[in-house]
Protein backbone atom coordinates (compact mmCIF):
# COMPACT_ATOMS: atom_id res chain seq x y z
CA UNK A 1 0.00 0.00 0.00
CA UNK A 2 1.37 3.40 -0.95
CA UNK A 3 1.94 6.05 1.72
CA UNK A 4 -0.70 8.23 0.02
CA UNK A 5 -3.28 5.47 0.15
CA UNK A 6 -2.39 4.70 3.74
CA UNK A 7 -3.18 8.31 4.75
CA UNK A 8 -6.65 8.21 3.25
CA UNK A 9 -9.28 7.84 5.92
CA UNK A 10 -13.02 7.52 5.42
CA UNK A 11 -14.99 10.66 6.20
CA UNK A 12 -17.34 10.00 9.09
CA UNK A 13 -20.51 12.07 9.13
CA UNK A 14 -22.16 12.13 12.54
CA UNK A 15 -25.92 12.24 12.49
CA UNK A 16 -27.74 13.58 15.54
CA UNK A 17 -31.38 12.41 15.43
CA UNK A 18 -32.35 14.78 18.23
CA UNK A 19 -30.96 17.77 16.29
CA UNK A 20 -32.90 16.73 13.18
CA UNK A 21 -36.06 16.29 15.23
CA UNK A 22 -35.59 19.75 16.76
CA UNK A 23 -35.20 21.31 13.31
CA UNK A 24 -38.37 19.63 12.05
CA UNK A 25 -40.27 20.63 15.18
CA UNK A 26 -39.10 24.24 14.83
CA UNK A 27 -40.09 24.46 11.16
CA UNK A 28 -43.53 22.90 11.67
CA UNK A 29 -44.23 25.17 14.65
CA UNK A 30 -43.06 28.20 12.65
CA UNK A 31 -45.45 27.31 9.83
CA UNK A 32 -48.27 26.97 12.36
CA UNK A 33 -47.53 30.50 13.57
CA UNK A 34 -47.13 31.98 10.09
CA UNK A 35 -50.27 30.47 8.64
CA UNK A 36 -52.37 30.70 11.81
CA UNK A 37 -53.16 27.02 12.17
CA UNK A 38 -54.38 27.55 15.75
CA UNK A 39 -56.14 30.84 15.16
CA UNK A 40 -54.98 34.40 14.67
CA UNK A 41 -53.09 36.09 17.48
CA UNK A 42 -53.99 39.66 18.61
CA UNK A 43 -50.77 41.04 17.07
CA UNK A 44 -51.06 39.31 13.71
CA UNK A 45 -53.25 41.93 12.05
CA UNK A 46 -50.87 44.74 13.11
CA UNK A 47 -47.90 42.94 11.58
CA UNK A 48 -49.88 42.17 8.44
CA UNK A 49 -51.02 45.78 8.09
CA UNK A 50 -47.47 47.14 8.27
CA UNK A 51 -46.23 44.54 5.79
CA UNK A 52 -49.01 45.40 3.33
CA UNK A 53 -48.39 49.15 3.66
CA UNK A 54 -44.64 48.86 3.01
CA UNK A 55 -43.57 50.33 -0.34
CA UNK A 56 -40.23 49.97 -2.19
CA UNK A 57 -39.10 53.56 -1.59
CA UNK A 58 -40.50 54.09 1.90
CA UNK A 59 -38.32 55.35 4.70
CA UNK A 60 -38.13 52.66 7.34
CA UNK A 61 -38.22 55.35 10.04
CA UNK A 62 -41.81 56.13 9.02
CA UNK A 63 -42.96 52.92 10.70
CA UNK A 64 -43.28 52.31 14.43
CA UNK A 65 -41.51 48.97 14.33
CA UNK A 66 -37.75 48.75 14.81
CA UNK A 67 -35.43 49.21 11.83
CA UNK A 68 -34.09 45.66 11.80
CA UNK A 69 -37.56 44.17 11.57
CA UNK A 70 -38.58 46.65 8.90
CA UNK A 71 -35.41 46.05 6.86
CA UNK A 72 -36.04 42.30 7.00
CA UNK A 73 -39.63 42.97 5.89
CA UNK A 74 -38.42 45.12 3.00
CA UNK A 75 -35.92 42.51 1.78
CA UNK A 76 -38.35 39.61 2.04
CA UNK A 77 -41.19 41.48 0.37
CA UNK A 78 -39.40 43.19 -2.52
CA UNK A 79 -36.32 41.04 -3.13
CA UNK A 80 -37.59 37.58 -2.19
CA UNK A 81 -41.22 38.16 -3.12
CA UNK A 82 -42.58 36.59 0.04
CA UNK A 83 -46.17 36.78 1.11
CA UNK A 84 -46.69 37.84 4.69
CA UNK A 85 -47.45 34.32 5.94
CA UNK A 86 -44.17 33.11 4.43
CA UNK A 87 -42.29 36.01 6.00
CA UNK A 88 -43.84 35.37 9.40
CA UNK A 89 -42.97 31.69 9.10
CA UNK A 90 -39.36 32.53 8.23
CA UNK A 91 -38.87 34.78 11.26
CA UNK A 92 -40.61 32.34 13.60
CA UNK A 93 -38.37 29.57 12.27
CA UNK A 94 -35.25 31.65 12.88
CA UNK A 95 -36.37 32.33 16.45
CA UNK A 96 -37.23 28.71 17.22
CA UNK A 97 -34.12 27.28 15.55
CA UNK A 98 -31.86 29.59 17.57
CA UNK A 99 -33.59 28.70 20.84
CA UNK A 100 -33.70 24.97 20.09
CA UNK A 101 -29.99 25.11 19.21
CA UNK A 102 -29.33 26.45 22.70
CA UNK A 103 -31.47 23.69 24.21
CA UNK A 104 -29.51 21.12 22.23
CA UNK A 105 -26.20 22.59 23.41
CA UNK A 106 -27.05 23.14 27.07
CA UNK A 107 -29.62 20.55 28.14
CA UNK A 108 -29.65 16.82 28.71
CA UNK A 109 -33.13 16.36 27.26
CA UNK A 110 -33.45 18.91 24.42
CA UNK A 111 -36.53 17.34 22.83
CA UNK A 112 -38.43 17.33 26.12
CA UNK A 113 -37.32 20.90 26.78
CA UNK A 114 -38.46 21.94 23.29
CA UNK A 115 -41.91 20.40 23.76
CA UNK A 116 -42.29 22.14 27.11
CA UNK A 117 -41.20 25.41 25.51
CA UNK A 118 -43.88 25.02 22.82
CA UNK A 119 -46.55 24.50 25.48
CA UNK A 120 -45.27 27.15 27.87
CA UNK A 121 -43.82 30.06 25.87
CA UNK A 122 -44.50 29.56 22.15
CA UNK A 123 -48.13 30.82 22.29
CA UNK A 124 -47.07 34.20 23.75
CA UNK A 125 -43.76 34.37 21.91
CA UNK A 126 -43.38 33.18 18.30
CA UNK A 127 -47.12 32.86 17.79
CA UNK A 128 -47.95 36.35 19.09
CA UNK A 129 -44.98 38.65 19.81
CA UNK A 130 -42.89 37.93 16.72
CA UNK A 131 -40.42 40.82 16.95
CA UNK A 132 -39.71 40.18 20.62
CA UNK A 133 -39.37 36.44 19.98
CA UNK A 134 -36.70 37.00 17.32
CA UNK A 135 -34.94 39.63 19.43
CA UNK A 136 -34.74 37.40 22.51
CA UNK A 137 -33.53 34.46 20.41
CA UNK A 138 -30.66 36.56 19.06
CA UNK A 139 -29.96 38.00 22.53
CA UNK A 140 -29.72 34.58 24.21
CA UNK A 141 -27.51 33.39 21.37
CA UNK A 142 -25.32 36.46 21.94
CA UNK A 143 -25.03 35.53 25.62
CA UNK A 144 -24.04 31.99 24.66
CA UNK A 145 -21.41 33.32 22.26
CA UNK A 146 -19.96 35.55 24.98
CA UNK A 147 -19.75 32.64 27.39
CA UNK A 148 -17.83 30.78 24.70
CA UNK A 149 -15.29 33.60 24.49
CA UNK A 150 -16.53 34.98 21.16
CA UNK A 151 -17.25 38.53 22.29
CA UNK A 152 -17.29 40.13 18.82
CA UNK A 153 -20.02 37.83 17.49
CA UNK A 154 -21.83 38.30 20.81
CA UNK A 155 -21.91 42.08 20.34
CA UNK A 156 -23.01 41.71 16.70
CA UNK A 157 -25.85 39.35 17.64
CA UNK A 158 -27.00 41.63 20.46
CA UNK A 159 -27.02 44.57 18.05
CA UNK A 160 -29.22 42.58 15.66
CA UNK A 161 -31.50 41.69 18.59
CA UNK A 162 -31.99 45.34 19.54
CA UNK A 163 -32.87 46.28 15.94
CA UNK A 164 -35.73 43.76 16.06
CA UNK A 165 -37.08 44.79 19.45
CA UNK A 166 -35.66 47.40 21.79
CA UNK A 167 -36.51 45.34 24.87
CA UNK A 168 -33.51 43.13 24.05
CA UNK A 169 -31.51 45.91 25.73
CA UNK A 170 -33.09 44.86 29.02
CA UNK A 171 -31.96 41.27 28.50
CA UNK A 172 -28.46 42.46 27.65
CA UNK A 173 -28.37 44.69 30.72
CA UNK A 174 -29.54 41.85 32.94
CA UNK A 175 -26.82 39.62 31.54
CA UNK A 176 -24.15 42.27 32.21
CA UNK A 177 -25.34 42.58 35.83
CA UNK A 178 -25.00 38.81 36.23
CA UNK A 179 -21.46 38.95 34.82
CA UNK A 180 -20.53 41.31 37.66
CA UNK A 181 -21.73 39.04 40.46
CA UNK A 182 -21.78 35.45 39.21
CA UNK A 183 -18.47 34.57 40.89
CA UNK A 184 -19.65 35.82 44.26
CA UNK A 185 -21.26 33.69 46.96
CA UNK A 186 -24.97 32.81 46.53
CA UNK A 187 -25.85 34.90 49.58
CA UNK A 188 -24.15 37.97 48.09
CA UNK A 189 -25.94 37.42 44.80
CA UNK A 190 -29.31 37.07 46.54
CA UNK A 191 -28.74 40.36 48.40
CA UNK A 192 -27.65 42.06 45.17
CA UNK A 193 -30.78 41.04 43.30
CA UNK A 194 -32.97 42.01 46.24
CA UNK A 195 -31.49 45.50 46.26
CA UNK A 196 -31.89 45.74 42.48
CA UNK A 197 -35.58 44.85 42.78
CA UNK A 198 -36.12 47.47 45.49
CA UNK A 199 -34.25 50.15 43.53
CA UNK A 200 -36.15 49.40 40.32
CA UNK A 201 -39.46 49.59 42.16
CA UNK A 202 -38.56 52.99 43.63
CA UNK A 203 -37.25 54.43 40.36
CA UNK A 204 -39.92 53.07 38.04
CA UNK A 205 -41.84 56.35 37.71
CA UNK A 206 -38.75 58.27 36.65
CA UNK A 207 -37.80 55.50 34.23
CA UNK A 208 -41.21 55.50 32.56
CA UNK A 209 -41.12 59.28 32.22
CA UNK A 210 -37.74 58.99 30.50
CA UNK A 211 -38.98 56.27 28.15
CA UNK A 212 -42.01 58.34 27.23
CA UNK A 213 -39.72 61.19 26.21
CA UNK A 214 -37.52 58.88 24.15
CA UNK A 215 -40.42 57.06 22.47
CA UNK A 216 -43.88 58.71 22.40
CA UNK A 217 -45.48 55.33 21.69
CA UNK A 218 -44.64 54.20 25.23
CA UNK A 219 -47.63 56.03 26.71
CA UNK A 220 -50.00 54.49 24.19
CA UNK A 221 -48.45 51.09 24.73
CA UNK A 222 -48.85 51.30 28.51
CA UNK A 223 -52.42 52.54 28.37
CA UNK A 224 -53.76 50.26 25.64
CA UNK A 225 -51.76 47.06 26.00
CA UNK A 226 -53.91 43.99 26.52
CA UNK A 227 -51.67 42.80 29.40
CA UNK A 228 -52.86 45.51 31.76
CA UNK A 229 -54.08 43.27 34.56
CA UNK A 230 -51.86 43.71 37.64
CA UNK A 231 -49.50 40.73 37.96
CA UNK A 232 -50.33 38.34 40.76
CA UNK A 233 -47.16 37.66 42.73
CA UNK A 234 -48.77 34.55 44.19
CA UNK A 235 -50.12 33.12 40.97
CA UNK A 236 -49.62 29.44 40.25
CA UNK A 237 -46.97 30.27 37.65
CA UNK A 238 -44.93 32.49 39.95
CA UNK A 239 -45.12 30.04 42.84
CA UNK A 240 -43.92 27.24 40.58
CA UNK A 241 -41.11 29.40 39.21
CA UNK A 242 -40.03 30.26 42.75
CA UNK A 243 -40.03 26.57 43.68
CA UNK A 244 -38.09 25.85 40.51
CA UNK A 245 -35.45 28.42 41.50
CA UNK A 246 -35.25 27.05 45.03
CA UNK A 247 -35.09 23.38 43.97
CA UNK A 248 -32.40 24.19 41.42
CA UNK A 249 -30.28 25.78 44.13
CA UNK A 250 -30.68 22.69 46.33
CA UNK A 251 -30.36 19.89 43.78
CA UNK A 252 -28.33 21.37 40.90
CA UNK A 253 -26.11 23.95 42.65
CA UNK A 254 -25.69 25.60 39.23
CA UNK A 255 -23.31 28.32 40.43
CA UNK A 256 -20.64 25.61 40.62
CA UNK A 257 -20.82 25.21 36.84
CA UNK A 258 -19.91 28.23 34.73
CA UNK A 259 -22.63 28.31 32.05
CA UNK A 260 -25.40 26.80 34.17
CA UNK A 261 -24.75 29.27 36.98
CA UNK A 262 -24.92 32.17 34.58
CA UNK A 263 -28.34 31.23 33.19
CA UNK A 264 -29.54 30.40 36.70
CA UNK A 265 -28.79 33.92 37.89
CA UNK A 266 -30.26 35.47 34.71
CA UNK A 267 -33.55 33.72 35.52
CA UNK A 268 -33.80 35.73 38.76
CA UNK A 269 -34.85 38.75 36.72
CA UNK A 270 -38.08 36.97 35.73
CA UNK A 271 -39.56 37.20 39.22
CA UNK A 272 -37.80 40.45 40.05
CA UNK A 273 -39.60 42.14 37.13
CA UNK A 274 -42.97 41.18 38.61
CA UNK A 275 -42.03 42.90 41.87
CA UNK A 276 -40.27 45.94 40.41
CA UNK A 277 -42.90 46.76 37.78
CA UNK A 278 -45.99 45.84 39.78
CA UNK A 279 -47.52 49.27 39.12
CA UNK A 280 -47.05 48.96 35.34
CA UNK A 281 -48.45 45.53 34.49
CA UNK A 282 -47.50 45.48 30.83
CA UNK A 283 -43.84 46.10 31.68
CA UNK A 284 -43.94 43.44 34.38
CA UNK A 285 -45.22 40.85 31.92
CA UNK A 286 -43.00 41.84 28.99
CA UNK A 287 -39.75 42.06 30.94
CA UNK A 288 -40.43 38.78 32.71
CA UNK A 289 -41.00 37.14 29.34
CA UNK A 290 -37.61 38.40 28.17
CA UNK A 291 -35.77 36.38 30.83
CA UNK A 292 -37.97 33.34 31.32
CA UNK A 293 -36.28 31.23 28.62
CA UNK A 294 -33.19 31.07 30.84
CA UNK A 295 -34.97 28.56 33.09
CA UNK A 296 -34.87 26.02 30.29
CA UNK A 297 -31.09 26.34 29.92
CA UNK A 298 -30.30 25.03 33.40
CA UNK A 299 -33.39 23.16 34.62
CA UNK A 300 -32.99 20.43 31.99
CA UNK A 301 -29.29 19.89 32.73
CA UNK A 302 -29.11 16.53 34.56
CA UNK A 303 -26.38 14.54 36.26
CA UNK A 304 -26.33 10.92 37.44
CA UNK A 305 -28.63 11.56 40.40
CA UNK A 306 -32.39 11.40 40.04
CA UNK A 307 -32.85 14.47 42.23
CA UNK A 308 -31.23 16.60 39.50
CA UNK A 309 -34.38 16.03 37.44
CA UNK A 310 -36.65 17.69 40.01
CA UNK A 311 -36.24 21.21 38.48
CA UNK A 312 -37.17 19.75 35.07
CA UNK A 313 -40.28 18.17 36.58
CA UNK A 314 -41.22 21.55 38.05
CA UNK A 315 -40.83 23.40 34.75
CA UNK A 316 -42.90 20.69 33.03
CA UNK A 317 -45.55 21.19 35.73
CA UNK A 318 -45.36 24.96 35.16
CA UNK A 319 -45.93 24.48 31.44
CA UNK A 320 -48.86 22.14 32.07
CA UNK A 321 -50.36 24.62 34.56
CA UNK A 322 -50.06 27.54 32.13
CA UNK A 323 -51.59 25.45 29.35
CA UNK A 324 -54.50 24.50 31.60
CA UNK A 325 -55.05 28.12 32.72
CA UNK A 326 -54.97 29.34 29.14
CA UNK A 327 -57.57 26.78 28.09
CA UNK A 328 -59.84 27.56 31.07
CA UNK A 329 -59.57 31.32 30.53
CA UNK A 330 -60.03 30.96 26.78
CA UNK A 331 -56.91 32.88 25.79
CA UNK A 332 -54.79 30.15 24.20
CA UNK A 333 -54.65 30.58 20.43
CA UNK A 334 -58.33 31.26 20.00
CA UNK A 335 -58.17 34.94 19.11
CA UNK A 336 -60.02 34.68 15.81
CA UNK A 337 -62.95 32.59 17.00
Amino acid sequence: MSPVAADIRPIVVRVFPSAIALCVLACVSAAAAGYGWFGQSPDYSAYLSVYDQLRPHDLLSNYRFERGYMFASWVCKFYLGMEFAQYYTLLAAVSLLLKFRLLWRHTSAPLVAAFVYLVFLYPISEYTQLRAAVAFAFAFTAIDEYLGGRWFSALALLAVAVTFHSSAVVLGGGAVAVLLVRNRTPVFVACFFGLMAAAASLLISAAVHFLQRVNPFVSTYINKAFLNQPPNLFSGQNILLFLLTLSSAIFLRPWQRRDDGFFYYVSFWTLIAYVAFLRIPVFAHRISEAFIFSYFLFAFRFDDFHRSRIPAYLIILTGAWMFYKSIVEGVLLVYNR
